[in-house]
């Protein structure tokens, strides 16, 4: 399964033809925060279902704040992330949840960690990027049980 990963977007979608281009075909989508109804268009445009959680800058979204997805027999924490102080106490929650992954934006910084067995994501930001790099977006891909993550810069 091929899942594309965006957060904080904050509504400007300028790349996403080139975010398109570089991710192909993809099964869902999954937005985390900070214009969250932005899911919506993206998943229009890649041709898959979304998935979206409510980000610090999300007033009055209907998204939950945190949500638990289960694809392809992987559960996957998905997060904004300002609730979390330190990707140690997002791991912890992950492990609650009994998740192998913890997905997260807020940071606007891309970020694929191992914390113990969980697999920590931040997909960056495809509007304004952080911490010197580049706008962007990710793929998560799910075989066999295991996870795979590539990034990529538009």
């Amino acid at each position: 399964m091929r899942i594309a990963l965006f957060s904080d977007t904050h509504g400007q979608l300028v790349r996403l033809p080139v975010a398109q281009h570089l991710l192909g075909r993809v099964d869902a989508v999954i937005h985390l925060g900070d214009l969250a109804r932005d899911a919506e268009i993206i998943g229009q445009a890649l041709g898959a279902p979304c998935y979206a959680v409510r980000g610090n800058c999300d007033g009055g979204c209907d998204f939950p704040e945190e949500r638990v997805l289960e694809l392809d027999g992987v559960r996957l924490l998905c997060v904004h992330g300002h609730r979390y102080p330190d990707l140690y106490r997002l791991s912890l929650r992950a492990e609650e949840e009994r998740c192998m992954a913890a997905l997260f934006g807020h940071s606007h910084i891309p970020l694929q960690e191992a914390h113990g067995k969980t697999l920590l994501v931040n997909p960056g930001s495809l509007y304004r990027p952080r911490g010197g790099s580049r706008p962007g977006c990710a793929l998560l891909e799910i075989a066999c049980g295991s996870l795979r993550v590539q990034s990529f810069s538009v």
